[in-house]
């Protein structure tokens, strides 16, 4: 029986489960979980020579077509002896850490064949800090995640990321999708926890690639939206190039209530993929002019109230510099908070702002100022200059 080590802890080879997870001593328990060895996949029939195409039935106008066939170039990647790909077929994270450590070159020692087929790519990759401690499950043989996808394509590229465990999945995300590594599979809609295919995989290690080689890769604004929403709670970074005050942000109204923004949320509405576009086509503002070119500013935000009193609704008014910014006509404005009983009610709120004007801004003073007005209050200002 092999070891190969883990960050100080090691794992049994044989089987891809971490015994000091489970507890289990031998084969049989592991078996019983469900967990076996991964079996590497045989697809060394169609390989291709340097710069020559490769023939695979069933490529032609696939959306991964192109990274396919550099990755067959490339070598670290083959197809299977039937003339196919099978770019729909999912991925095993012992598969894609090979063909990720594979395709960097990295240095892999073969030395030992008594181990698995996959024991020399986990092992590179824990050396070189692209798989670090917590970044994947030890079930190698089931398919990798996009979380996990990210996770390893983010360390491969950045090195001050390769090694530190201590980072939150949340901002190797935002990074991944910064760099372009990471696209989503839908406008904002990143399904971390979807599945990897074989199309998937080699796309993101052709970007890995082209990082690594000093080029830039085209970034889905959508999908980085939404991963600095996930890190940030706004997205104010991705499109207007200027960061919100830490959020929640807790403003005090007085008389007992509390404000607690949790989301500032940006929608381009000169674009019409953009994932709250069709909320707010066909909207106006309070003076009735219809949203057009457009940023809308939606804040999501909790109402607190610590104090009781009998029998009283009251309406909170909110504001926006209202030289700028106009409140949206909108049924998410309207909100009544009861109090008449201590306890948080759930709100949103939507200014727009014309965006050539806001842009205007934030490209002569690097910072877009928004000033939130609550009721008896001199403002807040909610957005900084990045440095």
């Amino acid at each position: 029986m092999k070891t190969i080590p883990f960050k100080n802890k090691f794992i049994t080879v044989g089987v891809a489960a971490a015994l000091m997870m489970t507890g289990c001593t031998n084969h049989s328990s592991l078996l019983a979980a469900g967990k076996e060895e991964p079996k590497e996949e045989r697809t060394d029939t169609v390989k291709a020579k340097t710069s020559v195409q490769v023939s695979l039935s069933d490529i032609k106008g696939h959306w991964g077509e192109q990274s396919i066939q550099q990755a067959i170039e490339a070598g670290y990647v083959d197809g299977y002896e039937d003339g196919t790909f099978r770019p729909e077929k999912e991925v095993t994270r012992a598969e894609f850490v090979k063909m990720l450590i594979s395709s960097m070159k990295e240095k892999v020692d073969q030395s030992d064949s008594g181990n698995p087929w996959y024991a020399p790519y986990m092992l590179s990759a824990q050396t070189s800090g692209i798989v670090t401690e917590g970044d994947i499950t030890e079930d190698l043989g089931q398919p990798i995640s996009r979380l996990e996808m990210a996770k390893l394509a983010i360390r491969a590229v950045e090195n001050s990321y390769r090694g530190n465990s201590e980072v939150k999945d949340a901002e190797l995300i935002f990074e991944s999708t910064k760099a372009g590594l990471i696209t989503g599979v839908a406008p904002g809609e990143l399904a971390l926890d979807g599945v990897t295919t074989r199309a998937q995989a080699v796309t993101i290690i052709q970007r890995v690639l082209n990082a690594l080689a000093g080029g830039t890769n085209e970034v889905d604004k959508h999908a980085a939206s939404a991963a600095e929403i996930a890190l940030y709670g706004a997205n104010t970074r991705t499109l207007l190039q200027t960061a919100t005050v830490p959020l929640p942000y807790e403003i005090p109204i007085g008389n007992g209530l509390r404000m607690k923004i949790k989301e500032i949320i940006v929608t381009d509405m000169t674009d019409p993929t953009s994932p709250l576009y069709e909320k707010y086509k066909g909207l106006s503002k309070l003076n009735r002019e219809l949203i057009a070119d457009d940023y809308v500013f939606t804040f999501h935000f909790d109402i607190i109230n610590e104090v009781a009193r009998e029998n009283r609704n009251e309406g909170l008014l909110f504001l926006i510099d209202l030289d700028d910014f106009h409140v949206v006509r909108s049924e998410d404005n309207l909100l009544t908070v009861s109090l008449d009983q201590t306890g948080t009610t759930d709100g949103t709120l939507s200014f727009s702002r014309d965006k050539e004007l806001s842009e205007g801004i934030i490209s002569s003073h690097n910072y877009l100022h928004m000033r939130l007005y609550t009721k008896g209050t001199s403002g807040f200002v909610l957005t900084s200059k990045i440095e």
